[in-house]
Order: C-alpha cells, then structure tokens, then sequence
C-alpha cells in the first residue's frame, strides 16, 4: 500500500505541474543523478563532428563537457544552475528566450524531451536556431486502443514524463519544421535508451548544416 501511495504521490505530482506547464524546479535542485546517464552524454559526444558549436539543454552537473573532442564550443543550460557556466533556460516556460548570441550548430537533448510539457511549440524555436538536433527520447509504445494508450501514458507519468509520443509521433513533430529523421542509435546495455537525430532542410530538401555529420561518424 505505501508504495501504491508513493506511485499515486509521483503521478499527482507530474499531471498537477503538466496541467500549469510548468518545470518541477524543486525536484532538480536536490535529483540523484544516475551514472548511467554518464553512458548517454558519452554516446552523444562521440556522434558530434570535431569543431561543432554545441549547445546542451538539461545538462544536469555533468552533461556532455568531459566527453565532447577539445575543438568543440560547449553551451550548457539547465532549468537549476550546477555551476557558474550553466545558463538558466527552463523550456516550460513561455515566451522561450532569444538564441542568436549562441550561435550554435547543435542542440543537444539528453533525457529532457520527456519533461517539456508542450514540445511541438518548442521544435520551431528549435529549428530556428540549430542545424541540426540530437535528443534521447524514450518513445511510448504504440499500444492497440484507447485503453491501451491511456495504460501506456499513465505508466509513463509514473515516471515523471509528461508527453507521451510514439517515434512515429516525435518524428512527425520534428519533420513539421523540415527537421529531417537522419538516424536511430541505441545507448546503455541493460535497457538500451534511443538517440534521434534530426538535420534541418530547407522546403527544397538540401541539408542546411554544414558539420559534416554524415561523413563525420560513418
């Protein structure tokens, strides 16, 4: 029963901070960050080209600073601060700020999607500003019926994730601001997590980013 009770806690919780769209800042301040987590910057420091101007959202007191090659350009934001470098962004909150003094060429999404409560508004804020996105997501499972569906977001709002988007989902909200889907990679080892990446294009389908990415990893 207390753990029922603590599980009923957590889904209150995420749907009452959902409802407002608002961030839970108090649960950052004071989160246990995993070292596993470790593992997924490490995997996506390894895909960014050498040279490329990277900004990392959520990046949390690590992110992806030990990991990326010394000639890349680091940005690191979060919601809390972890040190004085971290820039204050919480992407919950609207209107979402100006980036044009970033001038970056990569955004950088390690396990944050899954906290924006409204992410379709914020991929073209997005897309205005970077060539190119890479974000792990946890994609829902596309379960058969409504039943199945609303067993499948509750389950997810256990966790503390507040949209529920199947891959075919996320890829479609990205491909709305000509995001184009580039590749699917895995990281971990006992519950393998998924990485997206996503090149921006213009109406004519030319690659607009010009990091090399194809060439810089294959």
């Amino acid at each position: 029963m207390r753990g029922l009770a603590a599980n009923c806690a957590k889904m209150v919780r995420t749907l009452t901070f959902h409802a407002a769209q608002q961030s839970d800042h108090a649960k950052w301040r004071t989160y246990d960050f995993p070292a596993e987590w470790n593992l997924r910057s490490k995997r996506i420091a390894e895909l960014v080209p050498h040279g490329s101007r990277v900004f990392e959202f959520g990046a949390g007191p690590v992110g992806l600073k030990p990991y990326l090659h010394p000639s890349c350009k680091l940005t690191s934001s979060d919601i809390v601060e972890h040190g004085p470098e971290t820039k204050i962004i919480d992407l919950n909150r609207r209107p979402l700020p100006p980036l044009a003094e970033a001038q970056s060429q990569i955004a950088v999404f390690a396990g944050v999607l899954e906290y924006v409560s409204d992410v379709p508004s914020m991929v073209p804020w997005i897309a205005k500003h970077f060539e190119l996105c890479v974000a792990s997501y946890e994609c829902a499972q596309p379960e058969p019926g409504f039943l199945g569906r609303i067993r499948e977001s509750l389950s997810r709002t256990r966790m503390g994730w507040v949209n529920h988007f199947t891959e075919t989902e996320l890829k479609e909200i990205f491909a709305a601001v000509d995001f184009q889907f580039e590749e699917k990679l895995t990281w971990g080892t006992d519950d393998p997590g998924k990485i997206f990446v996503f090149a921006k294009r213009d109406p004519r389908g030319i690659a607009l980013h010009s990091t090399g990415w194809s060439a810089a990893h294959h």
